[in-house]
C-alpha cells in the first residue's frame, strides 16, 4: 500500500520537491502567521523548522527570487501540524488571503478589463509566475463556470485539496466574480489520473 502523508500527500507522488516558487509566495507565509496567531506563534513556529528553511523564513525572500518548493513545503507543513491544529482544511482560507495579498498588483498590471472568465483561461499564465514545475489548465469555460485541471506534474495533498481551491476563489472573487465556490473533484493522491477542480460564480 502506498504511504499516504496527510498534509504532503502520497509519498511516490513527491516529484513536487523538484519544482521552484517565486520568492513572493514565501515572503507571504511569515506575515500570514504573523497575523492570524500572533508574534509567539511566529517564533514557535520559526523553531520548528530546518536551519535551511529557517533562513529563509525569517529573512524575506525578495519577490522575484525563485526557490525550491521543498522549502515552502515544510514551511506551510509547520503551519498545519502547528497553529493550524493539523486541520489541512484551513489551508483553503490561508491559500484566499496569501492571494488577496499579491494579486491585485498582478491585476492592476495585467488582468485590469478581465471578467472572471477572462482571468479562467489565463490561468496557466498566472500559475507559470508563481511555479517552474507542473502545468495548470482550463479546458472548459463558460461564462459562470470553469473545470480546471493540473496538466502535468503534481502538487503536495494540502495544495491540491485546499490551497488551491483558496487561491481560485479569491482570484475570481477579486476580478468581478460573486458567489464563487471551488472544489476539488478528482486528486492524483486518491488515484485519479490528474488532480481536477470545478469552479462556478455568478
Amino acid at each position: 500500500m502506498t504511504d499516504i502523508d496527510t498534509v504532503l500527500g502520497r509519498a511516490d507522488l513527491q516529484i513536487w520537491q523538484g519544482y521552484q516558487v517565486k520568492g513572493t509566495l514565501l515572503a507571504a507565509r511569515p506575515r500570514y502567521v504573523l497575523e492570524q496567531w500572533g508574534e509567539a506563534a511566529l517564533q514557535d513556529l520559526t523553531a520548528q523548522l530546518s536551519p535551511a528553511t529557517r533562513i529563509v523564513f525569517e529573512s524575506p525572500a525578495l519577490p522575484f527570487t525563485w526557490h525550491s518548493f521543498h522549502t515552502l513545503a515544510e514551511i506551510d507543513a509547520a503551519i498545519i501540524r502547528g497553529p493550524m491544529g493539523g486541520k489541512p482544511a484551513r489551508m483553503k482560507h490561508f491559500g484566499a488571503t496569501i492571494a488577496r495579498y499579491d494579486l491585485p498588483t498582478l491585476y492592476k498590471m495585467l488582468f485590469k478589463l478581465g471578467t472572471p472568465s477572462f482571468l479562467i483561461k489565463r490561468v496557466g499564465v498566472v500559475y507559470g509566475m508563481y511555479f517552474r514545475g507542473g502545468g495548470i489548465a482550463a479546458p472548459r469555460v463558460d461564462a459562470q463556470s470553469a473545470h480546471l485541471m493540473l496538466a502535468h506534474g503534481v502538487m503536495p495533498l494540502y495544495m491540491c485539496r485546499y490551497g488551491i481551491s483558496g487561491w481560485l476563489t479569491a482570484a475570481l472573487e477579486l476580478s468581478g466574480a460573486r458567489g464563487v465556490r471551488v472544489d476539488e473533484v478528482e486528486c492524483r493522491h486518491a488515484g485519479a489520473p490528474a488532480c481536477t477542480w470545478t469552479a462556478s460564480w455568478l
